[in-house]
């Protein structure tokens, strides 16, 4: 809603240089609310449809609550001196001015680069950290979906969805089925999703195998 937009608005240095004269261009344009023709939930996945913002960009997050969804899907990374960050693409070149992989980057380093948003109202983003995005968006009534995008950020991630009390509304996904199954080694209650370009009987006995809950195939 338009309050939540300006509460973000407000918080210009953490969302992007830009971020205010980006949200009152947005606020302008006509609010949908993204349901299925029965009213279920859906969860608007980070890149898919968007055009103000890009994938895993925080603006992008506040963008899909503005326009009604009640759940967010996002992407963890390791830096190169141990932060984990949401970023969708393994390297940086395709929606942002860097070139190279997340993990050979520092922080500071990443804080540097511009994440390309709408060039007709001048607004760039910032890459955040899965803390600062926490800090923001796990006060609200949504779902998470949390992809780990590399081997060895099952534990810290687990750890800090649990410092901030959201467990019961996360479902971990990876495309790697030992990711997801880190996951349930560290803690049986965490709900899983494996991320799988063909469903077989197979690839269903093994997700049961570990007490995972969900399985998405390609579409």
């Amino acid at each position: 809603n338009e309050n939540f937009a300006k509460e973000l608005a407000n918080e210009s240095m953490m969302y992007g240089e830009y971020y205010e004269k980006a949200t009152n261009e947005l606020l302008k344009e006509d609010k949908r609310l993204y349901k299925d023709v029965k009213g279920r939930d859906i969860m608007l996945r980070l890149g898919i449809w968007m055009q103000t913002f890009k994938d895993c960009s925080t603006s992008h997050m506040a963008e899909l609550m503005i326009q009604g969804a009640n759940g967010i899907e996002t992407d963890v990374h390791r830096t190169k001196d141990g932060v984990l960050v949401l970023f969708h693409d393994d390297t940086l070149d395709r929606v942002s001015d860097g070139v190279g992989k997340i993990s050979d980057y520092t922080f500071e380093e990443l804080r540097k680069v511009k994440i390309y948003g709408n060039s007709t109202i001048g607004f760039y983003d910032r890459i955040v950290t899965l803390r600062e995005f926490l800090e923001k968006f796990s006060q609200y009534d949504i779902r998470f979906a949390i992809e780990l995008k590399e081997e060895g950020v099952e534990e810290d991630t687990l750890n800090m969805i649990n410092e901030f009390g959201i467990l019961d509304k996360t479902t971990f996904t990876s495309f790697k089925y030992d990711y997801i199954s880190k996951i349930k080694e560290l803690n049986s209650k965490a709900r899983v999703g494996w991320l799988i370009s063909e469903v077989t009987n197979e690839t269903i006995k093994k997700l049961l195998d570990i007490g995972g809950e969900e399985i998405a195939p390609k579409a």
